[in-house]
Protein backbone atom coordinates (compact mmCIF):
# COMPACT_ATOMS: atom_id res chain seq x y z
CA UNK A 1 0.00 0.00 0.00
CA UNK A 2 1.15 3.30 -1.12
CA UNK A 3 1.13 6.71 1.51
CA UNK A 4 -1.70 7.90 -1.52
CA UNK A 5 -3.75 4.71 -0.99
CA UNK A 6 -5.93 5.61 2.27
CA UNK A 7 -6.78 8.88 0.50
CA UNK A 8 -7.75 7.19 -2.44
CA UNK A 9 -10.00 5.00 -1.00
CA UNK A 10 -11.64 7.29 1.04
CA UNK A 11 -12.36 9.39 -1.58
CA UNK A 12 -13.60 6.39 -3.94
CA UNK A 13 -15.99 5.44 -0.85
CA UNK A 14 -17.37 8.76 -0.98
CA UNK A 15 -18.07 9.26 -4.48
CA UNK A 16 -19.51 5.87 -5.28
CA UNK A 17 -23.08 6.41 -2.88
CA UNK A 18 -26.17 6.45 -5.14
CA UNK A 19 -26.36 10.02 -6.81
CA UNK A 20 -29.56 10.85 -4.04
CA UNK A 21 -28.73 14.55 -2.93
CA UNK A 22 -29.86 15.66 0.38
CA UNK A 23 -32.55 18.49 0.20
CA UNK A 24 -31.32 20.52 2.91
CA UNK A 25 -27.71 20.19 3.37
CA UNK A 26 -25.44 20.74 6.18
CA UNK A 27 -24.34 24.47 6.07
CA UNK A 28 -21.59 24.31 8.62
CA UNK A 29 -22.65 25.46 12.20
CA UNK A 30 -25.94 26.95 12.76
CA UNK A 31 -23.87 29.92 14.10
CA UNK A 32 -21.63 30.04 11.15
CA UNK A 33 -20.02 34.06 10.60
CA UNK A 34 -19.20 35.10 6.72
CA UNK A 35 -16.55 37.62 6.07
CA UNK A 36 -19.25 40.26 4.85
CA UNK A 37 -22.51 40.24 6.04
CA UNK A 38 -24.17 41.12 2.66
CA UNK A 39 -23.66 37.55 1.63
CA UNK A 40 -26.80 36.25 -0.02
CA UNK A 41 -27.27 32.56 -0.48
CA UNK A 42 -26.83 31.51 -4.26
CA UNK A 43 -28.78 29.46 -6.38
CA UNK A 44 -28.96 25.97 -4.84
CA UNK A 45 -28.86 24.18 -8.46
CA UNK A 46 -24.79 25.47 -7.95
CA UNK A 47 -24.46 23.05 -4.85
CA UNK A 48 -23.10 26.11 -2.43
CA UNK A 49 -23.36 26.48 1.37
CA UNK A 50 -25.47 29.57 2.59
CA UNK A 51 -23.54 31.31 4.45
CA UNK A 52 -25.26 32.48 7.50
CA UNK A 53 -23.84 35.71 8.77
CA UNK A 54 -23.56 36.86 12.98
CA UNK A 55 -26.64 38.89 11.78
CA UNK A 56 -28.86 35.91 10.78
CA UNK A 57 -28.20 33.62 13.18
CA UNK A 58 -30.61 30.73 14.37
CA UNK A 59 -30.75 27.81 16.74
CA UNK A 60 -30.94 24.61 15.46
CA UNK A 61 -34.27 22.75 16.24
CA UNK A 62 -34.10 19.46 14.76
CA UNK A 63 -31.85 16.48 15.35
CA UNK A 64 -30.47 17.16 11.98
CA UNK A 65 -29.66 20.51 12.29
CA UNK A 66 -27.97 20.15 16.05
CA UNK A 67 -25.91 16.91 14.51
CA UNK A 68 -24.37 19.34 11.98
CA UNK A 69 -24.19 22.61 14.39
CA UNK A 70 -22.06 19.93 16.67
CA UNK A 71 -20.18 17.82 13.85
CA UNK A 72 -19.25 20.21 11.10
CA UNK A 73 -17.43 23.84 11.74
CA UNK A 74 -18.99 26.88 10.76
CA UNK A 75 -15.93 27.48 8.03
CA UNK A 76 -16.29 24.21 6.07
CA UNK A 77 -18.32 25.05 2.87
CA UNK A 78 -19.77 22.19 2.42
CA UNK A 79 -22.50 21.97 -0.68
CA UNK A 80 -25.94 22.47 -0.58
CA UNK A 81 -26.65 19.45 -1.95
CA UNK A 82 -24.88 16.12 -0.62
CA UNK A 83 -25.13 12.26 -1.61
CA UNK A 84 -27.91 10.85 0.28
CA UNK A 85 -28.87 7.10 0.65
CA UNK A 86 -29.99 5.01 3.57
CA UNK A 87 -29.28 2.63 6.71
CA UNK A 88 -31.48 0.03 7.80
CA UNK A 89 -34.32 2.06 5.80
CA UNK A 90 -32.93 5.56 7.72
CA UNK A 91 -31.65 8.66 5.64
CA UNK A 92 -28.19 8.77 5.56
CA UNK A 93 -26.29 11.87 4.50
CA UNK A 94 -22.90 11.68 3.16
CA UNK A 95 -20.54 14.48 2.57
CA UNK A 96 -16.96 15.68 3.14
CA UNK A 97 -13.92 17.53 1.89
CA UNK A 98 -10.66 16.74 -0.14
CA UNK A 99 -7.49 19.13 0.29
CA UNK A 100 -3.74 19.70 -0.43
CA UNK A 101 -1.40 21.69 1.08
CA UNK A 102 2.25 22.80 0.46
CA UNK A 103 4.47 24.53 3.15
CA UNK A 104 8.10 25.81 2.91
CA UNK A 105 9.26 26.98 6.21
CA UNK A 106 12.54 28.79 6.89
CA UNK A 107 15.10 30.14 9.31
CA UNK A 108 13.11 29.17 12.28
CA UNK A 109 15.97 28.65 14.15
CA UNK A 110 17.12 32.49 13.44
CA UNK A 111 20.08 31.07 11.26
CA UNK A 112 20.67 30.34 7.36
CA UNK A 113 20.46 26.73 7.76
CA UNK A 114 16.73 25.88 9.26
CA UNK A 115 14.25 25.18 5.74
CA UNK A 116 12.03 22.56 5.26
CA UNK A 117 9.20 21.70 2.83
CA UNK A 118 5.88 20.03 3.73
CA UNK A 119 3.98 18.43 1.61
CA UNK A 120 0.19 16.88 2.33
CA UNK A 121 -3.21 15.39 1.29
CA UNK A 122 -6.33 14.48 3.22
CA UNK A 123 -9.68 13.33 2.66
CA UNK A 124 -12.47 13.57 4.69
CA UNK A 125 -15.26 11.45 5.01
CA UNK A 126 -18.73 12.60 7.23
CA UNK A 127 -21.49 10.96 7.18
CA UNK A 128 -25.40 11.55 9.07
CA UNK A 129 -27.90 9.22 10.31
CA UNK A 130 -31.09 9.69 11.23
CA UNK A 131 -32.61 6.24 13.12
CA UNK A 132 -35.26 8.34 14.36
CA UNK A 133 -36.70 11.89 13.88
CA UNK A 134 -35.38 13.04 17.24
CA UNK A 135 -32.07 11.10 17.46
CA UNK A 136 -28.94 11.51 15.15
CA UNK A 137 -25.65 9.07 14.31
CA UNK A 138 -22.15 11.26 13.64
CA UNK A 139 -19.30 9.88 12.04
CA UNK A 140 -15.63 11.46 10.60
CA UNK A 141 -13.10 10.08 9.26
CA UNK A 142 -10.05 11.00 7.58
CA UNK A 143 -6.69 9.53 5.21
CA UNK A 144 -4.24 11.82 6.02
CA UNK A 145 -0.93 11.59 4.02
CA UNK A 146 2.45 14.21 4.32
CA UNK A 147 5.79 14.31 3.09
CA UNK A 148 8.23 16.52 4.65
CA UNK A 149 11.80 16.89 3.37
CA UNK A 150 14.81 19.64 5.42
CA UNK A 151 17.40 21.06 3.40
CA UNK A 152 19.80 20.12 6.55
CA UNK A 153 20.83 17.38 6.01
CA UNK A 154 18.79 16.59 2.76
CA UNK A 155 16.27 14.59 4.92
CA UNK A 156 12.84 13.49 3.51
CA UNK A 157 10.23 12.20 5.94
CA UNK A 158 7.33 10.46 4.80
CA UNK A 159 4.05 9.38 6.39
CA UNK A 160 0.22 8.16 5.91
CA UNK A 161 -2.45 8.03 8.55
CA UNK A 162 -6.06 6.64 8.93
CA UNK A 163 -8.00 8.33 11.73
CA UNK A 164 -11.42 8.36 13.66
CA UNK A 165 -12.30 11.83 14.31
CA UNK A 166 -15.78 11.65 15.76
CA UNK A 167 -18.53 9.21 16.22
CA UNK A 168 -21.49 10.02 18.47
CA UNK A 169 -25.28 9.38 19.46
CA UNK A 170 -27.11 12.59 19.76
CA UNK A 171 -30.45 12.62 21.37
CA UNK A 172 -32.73 15.49 21.39
CA UNK A 173 -35.94 16.60 22.95
CA UNK A 174 -35.14 14.85 26.35
CA UNK A 175 -38.32 14.81 28.56
CA UNK A 176 -40.02 16.87 25.72
CA UNK A 177 -37.51 19.89 26.77
CA UNK A 178 -34.99 21.86 24.77
CA UNK A 179 -32.67 19.50 27.01
CA UNK A 180 -30.28 16.81 24.21
CA UNK A 181 -27.85 14.80 25.03
CA UNK A 182 -24.64 13.62 23.08
CA UNK A 183 -22.15 10.43 24.04
CA UNK A 184 -19.43 9.51 22.00
CA UNK A 185 -15.89 10.82 20.82
CA UNK A 186 -16.42 14.02 19.95
CA UNK A 187 -14.94 17.38 19.19
CA UNK A 188 -15.44 20.75 21.74
CA UNK A 189 -15.23 23.50 19.72
CA UNK A 190 -15.02 27.13 20.40
CA UNK A 191 -15.17 30.16 17.73
CA UNK A 192 -12.28 31.24 18.41
CA UNK A 193 -10.54 28.28 19.34
CA UNK A 194 -9.14 30.20 22.25
CA UNK A 195 -10.48 27.53 24.47
CA UNK A 196 -10.55 24.25 23.11
CA UNK A 197 -10.48 22.26 19.46
CA UNK A 198 -9.72 19.32 20.22
CA UNK A 199 -11.84 15.48 20.32
CA UNK A 200 -12.40 13.32 23.24
CA UNK A 201 -14.34 10.35 24.13
CA UNK A 202 -17.68 12.33 26.19
CA UNK A 203 -20.73 12.75 27.52
CA UNK A 204 -22.69 16.45 27.21
CA UNK A 205 -25.76 17.00 28.20
CA UNK A 206 -27.12 20.51 25.95
CA UNK A 207 -29.78 23.00 26.56
CA UNK A 208 -31.06 24.73 23.21
CA UNK A 209 -33.02 27.48 24.41
CA UNK A 210 -34.30 30.69 22.12
CA UNK A 211 -31.70 33.06 23.36
CA UNK A 212 -29.94 30.88 25.44
CA UNK A 213 -27.61 27.42 24.56
CA UNK A 214 -25.38 25.79 27.02
CA UNK A 215 -23.83 22.51 27.59
CA UNK A 216 -21.98 20.82 30.49
CA UNK A 217 -20.02 17.16 30.46
CA UNK A 218 -16.98 15.15 31.43
CA UNK A 219 -14.93 13.48 28.89
CA UNK A 220 -11.31 12.04 28.43
CA UNK A 221 -8.41 10.98 26.06
CA UNK A 222 -8.73 6.96 25.77
CA UNK A 223 -6.79 6.68 22.80
CA UNK A 224 -6.26 8.11 19.17
CA UNK A 225 -8.24 6.09 17.07
CA UNK A 226 -5.58 6.35 14.59
CA UNK A 227 -2.96 4.58 12.49
CA UNK A 228 -0.18 6.90 13.84
CA UNK A 229 0.58 5.84 17.56
CA UNK A 230 -0.08 5.38 20.81
CA UNK A 231 -1.97 8.12 23.05
CA UNK A 232 0.43 11.08 24.22
CA UNK A 233 1.84 10.81 27.39
CA UNK A 234 0.37 13.87 28.94
CA UNK A 235 -2.78 12.77 27.65
CA UNK A 236 -3.14 9.44 29.83
CA UNK A 237 -5.25 9.62 32.74
CA UNK A 238 -6.50 13.44 31.97
CA UNK A 239 -10.35 13.46 32.77
CA UNK A 240 -11.90 16.75 31.72
CA UNK A 241 -15.17 18.34 33.00
CA UNK A 242 -16.33 21.28 30.84
CA UNK A 243 -19.19 23.85 30.58
CA UNK A 244 -20.53 26.69 28.09
CA UNK A 245 -23.07 28.93 28.45
CA UNK A 246 -24.20 31.23 25.09
CA UNK A 247 -26.51 33.81 26.15
CA UNK A 248 -27.45 36.64 22.92
CA UNK A 249 -28.94 39.19 25.89
CA UNK A 250 -29.85 41.50 22.82
CA UNK A 251 -29.67 40.95 18.94
CA UNK A 252 -26.73 40.27 17.81
CA UNK A 253 -24.79 40.72 21.55
CA UNK A 254 -23.72 37.73 23.05
CA UNK A 255 -22.29 36.96 26.64
CA UNK A 256 -20.14 33.50 27.15
CA UNK A 257 -19.14 31.41 30.02
CA UNK A 258 -16.65 28.53 29.87
CA UNK A 259 -15.59 26.82 32.67
CA UNK A 260 -12.82 23.70 32.45
CA UNK A 261 -11.13 21.52 35.28
CA UNK A 262 -8.58 18.89 34.16
CA UNK A 263 -7.80 16.62 36.65
CA UNK A 264 -4.34 14.24 35.69
CA UNK A 265 -5.50 10.52 37.16
CA UNK A 266 -1.64 9.87 35.98
CA UNK A 267 0.05 7.66 38.46
CA UNK A 268 2.69 10.21 38.84
CA UNK A 269 6.85 9.44 39.50
CA UNK A 270 8.74 8.92 42.92
CA UNK A 271 12.66 10.19 42.98
CA UNK A 272 14.49 7.59 41.29
CA UNK A 273 11.85 5.95 39.32
CA UNK A 274 13.16 4.52 35.63
CA UNK A 275 10.82 5.91 32.99
CA UNK A 276 10.54 5.01 29.33
CA UNK A 277 12.62 8.35 27.46
CA UNK A 278 10.04 8.36 24.80
CA UNK A 279 6.65 7.41 26.89
CA UNK A 280 7.53 9.48 30.16
CA UNK A 281 4.94 12.12 31.48
CA UNK A 282 7.38 14.88 32.72
CA UNK A 283 4.11 17.29 34.12
CA UNK A 284 1.16 16.29 36.41
CA UNK A 285 -1.62 18.89 36.95
CA UNK A 286 -4.89 19.74 38.59
CA UNK A 287 -6.22 22.82 37.24
CA UNK A 288 -9.57 24.76 36.90
CA UNK A 289 -10.32 27.51 34.12
CA UNK A 290 -12.62 30.08 34.29
CA UNK A 291 -13.53 32.74 32.04
CA UNK A 292 -16.22 35.25 30.39
CA UNK A 293 -16.06 36.24 26.76
CA UNK A 294 -18.79 39.22 25.02
CA UNK A 295 -19.15 39.33 21.33
CA UNK A 296 -21.18 41.30 19.23
CA UNK A 297 -21.76 43.84 15.88
CA UNK A 298 -23.46 46.88 16.42
CA UNK A 299 -23.79 49.51 13.74
CA UNK A 300 -23.22 53.09 14.90
CA UNK A 301 -23.16 56.19 12.16
CA UNK A 302 -19.35 55.82 11.98
CA UNK A 303 -17.97 53.40 11.08
CA UNK A 304 -20.58 51.37 9.12
CA UNK A 305 -20.34 48.13 11.57
CA UNK A 306 -18.20 47.55 15.07
CA UNK A 307 -17.73 44.33 16.13
CA UNK A 308 -15.98 43.49 18.99
CA UNK A 309 -14.55 40.55 20.95
CA UNK A 310 -13.20 40.05 24.68
CA UNK A 311 -12.14 37.12 26.23
CA UNK A 312 -11.12 37.40 29.97
CA UNK A 313 -10.06 34.31 32.01
CA UNK A 314 -7.96 33.06 35.23
CA UNK A 315 -6.48 29.46 35.92
CA UNK A 316 -5.87 27.85 38.92
CA UNK A 317 -4.92 24.67 40.92
CA UNK A 318 -1.72 22.81 41.65
CA UNK A 319 1.09 21.33 39.85
CA UNK A 320 3.85 18.74 39.95
CA UNK A 321 6.91 18.57 37.72
CA UNK A 322 8.99 15.36 37.35
CA UNK A 323 12.82 16.61 36.64
CA UNK A 324 14.34 14.02 34.21
CA UNK A 325 17.58 13.30 33.71
CA UNK A 326 19.68 10.53 31.62
CA UNK A 327 19.74 7.16 33.02
CA UNK A 328 20.50 4.72 29.45
CA UNK A 329 19.92 4.99 25.87
CA UNK A 330 16.34 3.99 26.23
CA UNK A 331 15.54 5.55 30.02
CA UNK A 332 15.40 8.34 31.75
CA UNK A 333 15.22 8.90 36.17
CA UNK A 334 13.34 10.96 37.95
CA UNK A 335 16.36 13.33 39.69
CA UNK A 336 13.27 15.74 41.45
CA UNK A 337 10.02 16.82 41.92
CA UNK A 338 9.00 19.90 42.32
CA UNK A 339 5.36 21.17 43.70
CA UNK A 340 3.85 24.43 43.33
CA UNK A 341 0.10 26.39 43.01
CA UNK A 342 -0.71 28.10 39.53
CA UNK A 343 -2.55 31.36 39.85
CA UNK A 344 -2.50 33.32 36.02
CA UNK A 345 -4.98 35.84 34.28
CA UNK A 346 -5.23 36.27 31.06
CA UNK A 347 -7.31 38.46 28.37
CA UNK A 348 -7.92 38.76 24.54
CA UNK A 349 -9.70 42.27 23.35
CA UNK A 350 -10.41 43.72 20.00
CA UNK A 351 -12.51 45.62 17.91
CA UNK A 352 -13.35 45.26 14.07
CA UNK A 353 -14.36 48.62 12.13
CA UNK A 354 -16.00 47.95 8.34
CA UNK A 355 -14.74 51.59 7.23
CA UNK A 356 -17.99 53.46 5.38
CA UNK A 357 -15.89 53.81 1.64
CA UNK A 358 -15.18 51.42 -0.96
CA UNK A 359 -14.01 48.34 -1.37
CA UNK A 360 -15.62 48.43 2.21
CA UNK A 361 -12.43 47.70 4.34
CA UNK A 362 -11.99 46.21 7.78
CA UNK A 363 -9.68 47.70 10.64
CA UNK A 364 -8.80 45.73 13.36
CA UNK A 365 -7.22 46.33 16.57
CA UNK A 366 -6.29 43.73 19.45
CA UNK A 367 -4.41 43.09 22.36
CA UNK A 368 -3.65 39.86 24.35
CA UNK A 369 -1.67 39.26 27.77
CA UNK A 370 -1.27 36.07 29.47
CA UNK A 371 0.36 36.86 32.92
CA UNK A 372 3.82 35.72 33.59
CA UNK A 373 5.79 33.85 36.84
CA UNK A 374 7.55 36.56 38.45
CA UNK A 375 10.61 35.42 40.58
CA UNK A 376 10.66 35.79 44.43
CA UNK A 377 7.55 33.59 44.72
CA UNK A 378 9.16 30.22 45.65
CA UNK A 379 6.06 27.04 45.63
CA UNK A 380 3.84 29.68 43.57
CA UNK A 381 3.41 30.04 39.07
CA UNK A 382 2.17 32.94 38.32
CA UNK A 383 1.95 32.51 34.46
CA UNK A 384 -1.36 31.52 32.77
CA UNK A 385 -1.08 28.90 30.61
CA UNK A 386 -4.02 27.69 27.85
CA UNK A 387 -6.19 24.65 28.20
CA UNK A 388 -3.89 21.93 25.77
CA UNK A 389 -7.22 21.38 23.87
CA UNK A 390 -6.73 25.42 21.89
CA UNK A 391 -5.42 26.06 18.55
CA UNK A 392 -5.87 29.79 18.60
CA UNK A 393 -7.19 29.86 15.05
CA UNK A 394 -9.72 32.39 13.80
CA UNK A 395 -10.96 34.43 11.80
CA UNK A 396 -12.02 38.80 11.86
CA UNK A 397 -13.97 39.88 9.03
CA UNK A 398 -12.59 37.58 6.01
CA UNK A 399 -13.32 34.22 4.84
CA UNK A 400 -10.35 32.22 6.08
CA UNK A 401 -9.03 30.99 9.52
CA UNK A 402 -5.61 31.97 10.69
CA UNK A 403 -3.34 31.76 13.44
CA UNK A 404 -4.17 35.09 14.92
CA UNK A 405 -1.15 35.33 17.23
CA UNK A 406 0.91 34.55 13.97
CA UNK A 407 1.77 32.12 11.42
CA UNK A 408 5.33 31.64 12.31
CA UNK A 409 5.84 32.96 16.45
CA UNK A 410 2.22 30.70 16.97
CA UNK A 411 2.86 31.33 21.30
CA UNK A 412 0.53 30.15 23.77
CA UNK A 413 -0.97 33.20 25.10
CA UNK A 414 1.13 32.86 28.56
CA UNK A 415 3.78 35.27 29.78
CA UNK A 416 3.30 37.52 26.65
CA UNK A 417 1.71 40.67 25.70
CA UNK A 418 0.95 40.43 21.87
CA UNK A 419 -0.12 44.01 19.96
CA UNK A 420 -2.20 43.55 16.71
CA UNK A 421 -3.43 45.88 13.96
CA UNK A 422 -4.97 44.18 11.05
CA UNK A 423 -6.60 45.61 7.46
CA UNK A 424 -8.77 43.46 4.96
CA UNK A 425 -9.87 44.35 2.04
CA UNK A 426 -12.81 42.39 0.26
CA UNK A 427 -12.49 41.88 -3.63
CA UNK A 428 -16.04 41.15 -4.69
CA UNK A 429 -17.85 38.42 -3.00
CA UNK A 430 -15.36 35.83 -3.52
CA UNK A 431 -11.80 37.10 -2.53
CA UNK A 432 -10.20 38.72 0.56
CA UNK A 433 -7.03 40.11 1.01
CA UNK A 434 -5.69 40.35 4.94
CA UNK A 435 -2.47 42.01 6.09
CA UNK A 436 -1.92 41.35 10.49
CA UNK A 437 0.92 42.97 12.08
CA UNK A 438 1.87 41.98 15.65
CA UNK A 439 4.27 43.13 18.18
CA UNK A 440 5.88 40.43 20.86
CA UNK A 441 6.76 41.52 24.09
CA UNK A 442 7.28 39.43 27.61
CA UNK A 443 5.36 40.52 30.87
CA UNK A 444 8.67 38.91 32.50
CA UNK A 445 11.72 38.48 30.62
CA UNK A 446 12.48 34.35 30.27
CA UNK A 447 14.32 32.07 28.38
CA UNK A 448 10.96 30.01 26.64
CA UNK A 449 8.03 31.40 24.46
CA UNK A 450 5.21 28.60 25.53
CA UNK A 451 4.19 26.41 22.28
CA UNK A 452 6.08 28.40 19.96
CA UNK A 453 7.83 26.74 17.00
CA UNK A 454 10.90 29.09 16.87
CA UNK A 455 13.75 27.05 17.63
CA UNK A 456 16.09 29.81 19.45
CA UNK A 457 15.34 30.68 22.59
CA UNK A 458 15.19 34.18 24.10
CA UNK A 459 17.77 35.35 26.80
CA UNK A 460 15.56 35.63 29.78
CA UNK A 461 17.09 38.84 30.40
CA UNK A 462 15.56 41.63 27.78
CA UNK A 463 11.82 41.19 27.36
CA UNK A 464 11.37 42.76 23.27
CA UNK A 465 10.40 39.28 21.60
CA UNK A 466 10.44 40.96 18.07
CA UNK A 467 7.43 41.47 15.78
CA UNK A 468 5.45 39.86 13.02
CA UNK A 469 3.74 40.46 9.61
CA UNK A 470 1.24 37.97 7.82
CA UNK A 471 -0.66 37.80 4.65
CA UNK A 472 -3.84 35.59 4.16
CA UNK A 473 -5.31 35.93 0.73
CA UNK A 474 -8.32 33.50 0.63
CA UNK A 475 -10.42 32.85 -2.72
CA UNK A 476 -13.82 31.26 -2.49
CA UNK A 477 -15.94 30.79 -5.73
CA UNK A 478 -19.73 29.72 -5.96
CA UNK A 479 -18.16 26.28 -6.99
CA UNK A 480 -16.90 23.88 -4.30
CA UNK A 481 -13.51 24.81 -4.18
CA UNK A 482 -11.59 26.94 -1.85
CA UNK A 483 -8.34 28.55 -2.10
CA UNK A 484 -5.89 29.71 0.50
CA UNK A 485 -2.71 31.06 1.15
CA UNK A 486 -0.82 32.38 4.14
CA UNK A 487 2.79 33.56 4.45
CA UNK A 488 4.17 35.05 7.68
CA UNK A 489 7.75 37.20 8.09
CA UNK A 490 9.06 37.05 11.96
CA UNK A 491 11.78 39.53 13.60
CA UNK A 492 13.81 38.93 16.27
CA UNK A 493 13.35 41.13 18.79
CA UNK A 494 16.64 42.71 21.45
CA UNK A 495 15.30 39.20 23.68
CA UNK A 496 17.31 36.59 21.10
CA UNK A 497 20.63 38.39 21.77
CA UNK A 498 22.56 38.00 18.82
CA UNK A 499 19.93 36.88 16.89
CA UNK A 500 18.11 39.63 17.55
CA UNK A 501 16.69 41.20 13.60
CA UNK A 502 17.00 37.78 12.13
CA UNK A 503 13.78 36.65 10.30
CA UNK A 504 12.27 33.79 10.03
CA UNK A 505 9.30 33.00 7.75
CA UNK A 506 6.63 30.24 5.99
CA UNK A 507 4.43 29.92 3.16
CA UNK A 508 1.54 27.90 2.94
CA UNK A 509 -0.72 27.20 -0.23
CA UNK A 510 -3.97 25.44 0.40
CA UNK A 511 -6.32 23.88 -1.88
CA UNK A 512 -9.98 22.35 -0.90
CA UNK A 513 -12.59 20.50 -2.34
CA UNK A 514 -15.79 20.28 -0.77
CA UNK A 515 -18.46 17.57 -1.58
Amino acid sequence: MTRRTPLLIALAAALSIPPGYAADAPTGSATAQSGRDERKPVDPDRRRVVRRTEEDEDRAQTALEIARELGISADDARPERQRESTLFGKRLILGGEVSAAMRGRGRYDLDESDKDLDGAAEAKLEAIWLPAESMAVFASAKAFGETSRSRAGARTKRNAEVALDELWLLKTGLFDTPLAVQAGRQRLRDRREWWWDDSMEAVRVHYFGSDLTAFAGVGRKTATFSTEGPLDAEDRGLLNVFGHMDWEWNKRQHLELFALRQNDRSRGYAIGDIVVRNRADARDADLTWIGVRARGCIKPKFPRRLCYWSDVARVSGSEREFALDPFDADNDIVDRIERRTVRGQAYDVGVSLELPFDPEPVLTLGRARGSGDRAGTPGRDGAFRQTGLHRNDGKYRGLSRFRYYGEVLRPDLSNIVIDTAAIGVPVGDAFWVETIWHRYRQPVADDRIAGSPVDTDPDGIHDDLGEEIDVVLSYRPPTRWEFEMTGGAFRAGHAFGNSAGRWAGSLELKLDYNF
